[in-house]
């Protein structure tokens, strides 16, 4: 029995020392949210959508009181980084943070990055079609990584890059004929577009991009709040 007991003991004393210390666990998490309709809305100082929903329901159950604050992308990946914000869904490629976040181990949610144009104009089946036309993108927006291929473009003088703060701005403009193409996640401009009651927009898949719970490095006890919320979340879709 002794020979059974004491290693059991040792195993509990190491578990316990190697606990984070419950007065260094963060008791609210700053939640930073992006005016991506339908998953994150912020109109009208009221923060609504799937995601967002999703990210308070995950941070309850996990034991933590929370705080809701919209940014523009740039800037939300800035305070993610610093630990202004400590608790974001995401991609794990932006280089604004990366290296500076811990991420869930699996994809909470996935999007779907989409090639749009208006009906009149033919869409290219593969990027070497791009060049000799003029793009919309959302200013801030990483695309994945593909950002850095269009704006290598841009600087060989291959394509146009217009940079639009607003999806119902690049959508306008496909329609009237000042773009040819806008890069865009497929729930976010079908919003939009319905929204504004505009015709539909002919499109083509690029690829689809795996979200994760994303906790700023910075935050206190970082890992130990990722697990927390992980495991909430996996209790949830348990049920």
């Amino acid at each position: 029995m002794q020979n059974i007991l004491l290693p059991a003991l040792l195993m509990l004393s190491l578990t316990i020392g190697a606990a984070p210390d419950p007065s260094q666990i963060t008791q609210t998490l700053h939640i930073g949210i992006l005016d991506f309709p339908p998953n994150y809305s912020c109109k009208d100082d009221t923060i609504t959508g799937t995601y967002v929903l999703l990210l308070k329901q995950v941070s309850t159950r996990a034991g933590f009181k929370h705080t809701l604050k919209c940014y523009p992308p740039k800037r939300l990946y800035t305070v993610l980084a610093s630990g202004e914000v400590d608790f974001y869904m995401g991609l794990k490629t932006t280089e604004e943070y990366k290296n500076r976040v811990l991420y869930s181990k699996e994809a909470m949610r996935h999007i779907e990055l989409r090639l749009y144009a208006a009906s009149h104009k033919t869409l290219p089946i593969t990027k070497e079609q791009w060049p000799g036309n003029r793009f919309v993108i959302q200013n801030g927006y990483n695309y994945g990584g593909l950002i850095t291929h269009l704006e290598t473009l841009e600087q060989q003088g291959e394509i146009i890059l217009h940079r639009s703060a607003e999806h119902s701005n690049a959508v306008k403009m496909l329609h009237s004929g000042r773009a040819d193409y806008f890069l865009g996640y497929k729930n976010a401009v079908e919003t939009v577009t319905k929204e504004m009651g505009a015709p539909t927009l002919d499109s083509q898949e690029i690829y689809k991009l795996n979200l994760h719970f994303l906790v700023s490095k910075k935050t206190p006890a970082a890992a130990e709040v990722l697990q927390r919320l992980e495991a909430a979340y996996q209790s949830m879709e348990a049920q």
